[in-house]
């Protein structure tokens, strides 16, 4: 018998079929996480999906990952597994290196055609664009970037873009999802676990390649959850994982999306767990607008950018978003936009100082200051979740 004081068990792995959608799920420690999909699509082959999200888990709460019998994970992706926890320990230490213990079968999947997950936004668009003849199903997840109890949300996002795959001859897969409740449990960050999350969705779904559009170029590549590095070697006998759109930054994927008028007219970007399509106020929608606004271009769900002023007054809060500000910086320089560029050198401006003193707080005095003068009692009463440790800047 498994010592589950000491390990996460993966156990009580089902498939449950029904008239409104087909669920997967499976018992990790405590909790039990699920998928539901658009009935017909679930494809139960092994227990790989669960053991992928497992890993990271595990390492965050340095516990042993333990696969019960009878079910079997991917031989592939378990002889990934070193080379997985060698990354992700690198990138942070409070991720530990565990041992994994699972019995190996090979896998096997009927499912044809290609996936590419997609949620209306600037990566999704951009891949599916460029690999529009290959892809035949793009892949919506609810619950992962919002809550899944937002339905507002995931109803709005789900028209709009079963309406967009109706209109380019695919088809649309709805996957709903608690898995946030699992790394949320363990302290892990979404910037860490969403690689993870993306691959056990394409395992339970079976298609022999599926798409995950990057985030960052080649350039500007650093830790994160879905990297292309770590990407691939979530990749089973049956499923491989390619990372794609490294080799355009966001400018050049909007540029993009611009030449083709369907596209534009869905994107989505919004972060925000809310009601609204786009909120058009918060950092990520106002990244896009000022873009959309140096390339010429508009969108029906996004307000054009006629003022700078939102732009002097926002805050990011960390080193990937200083650097896609840069990026948008170098632009409007570029196009010989004054107002946009003097915006948004203030508030890179900013971002530097506060940085540099939050650094020196942590050298000099410990981090008492920053507890002291604010956001002390949000760090005693709960730990920050572990995510990729930034790059400096």
């Amino acid at each position: 018998m498994p010592d589950t004081a000491s390990s996460l068990l993966i156990q009580d792995v089902r498939l449950t079929k029904g008239a409104e959608y087909d669920e997967v799920s499976a018992l990790i420690g405590d909790c039990r996480l699920w998928y539901r999909f658009t009935p017909g699509y679930a494809e139960q082959v092994d227990a790989s999906a669960f053991i992928a999200v497992g890993l990271l888990a595990a390492m965050a709460s340095n516990m042993t990952l333990e696969l019960a019998a009878p079910v079997t994970a991917s031989p592939l992706l378990l002889s990934s597994f070193d080379r997985l926890q060698e990354i992700f320990h690198i990138w942070n230490p409070a991720l530990h290196r565990v041992t994994v213990r699972a019995d190996a079968r090979v896998p096997v999947t009927t499912r044809q055609g290609c996936g590419s997950f997609f949620s209306g936004g600037v990566d999704g668009l951009y891949t599916f664009l460029q690999h529009e003849q290959e892809i035949t199903h793009l892949i919506q997840l609810h619950g992962y970037e919002y809550r899944h109890e937002n339905r507002a949300l995931g109803v709005q996002a789900e028209a709009a873009n079963r309406e967009y795959a109706r209109a380019r001859g695919k088809e649309l897969i709805i996957v709903e999802t608690n898995i946030r409740e699992i790394f949320e449990a363990h302290n892990v960050h979404i910037y860490t676990y969403h690689g993870a999350c993306l691959a056990s969705v394409a395992h339970l779904l079976g298609f022999p390649v599926t798409y995950v559009p990057s985030s960052f170029t080649w350039a500007d590549l650093a830790p994160w959850g879905s990297h292309p590095l770590t990407d691939p070697l979530w990749s089973t006998e049956a499923v491989t994982l390619r990372h794609d759109g490294c080799e355009a930054h966001r400018a050049g994927k909007l540029r993009r999306i611009g030449k083709d008028a369907t596209s534009l007219a869905s994107l989505r970007v919004c972060p925000q767990n809310s009601s609204m399509y786009n909120c058009g106020v918060c950092e990520k929608c106002l990244r896009t607008r000022v873009l959309l606004r140096m390339l010429g271009l508009s969108s029906p769900t996004l307000p054009p950018l006629d003022d700078p002023a939102p732009i002097s007054r926002m805050r990011f809060g960390n080193a990937w978003k200083r650097q896609e500000w840069v990026g948008n910086l170098s632009l409007a320089i570029e196009v010989n936009d004054r107002a946009v560029a003097r915006a948004i050198a203030w508030v890179i401006a900013k971002y530097d100082v506060r940085h540099g003193l939050r650094s020196l707080d942590r050298a000099l005095f410990g981090g008492r200051l920053r507890r002291r003068f604010g956001g002390g009692a949000a760090i005693r009463d709960k730990p920050f979740p572990i995510e990729p440790v930034p790059p400096e800047v």
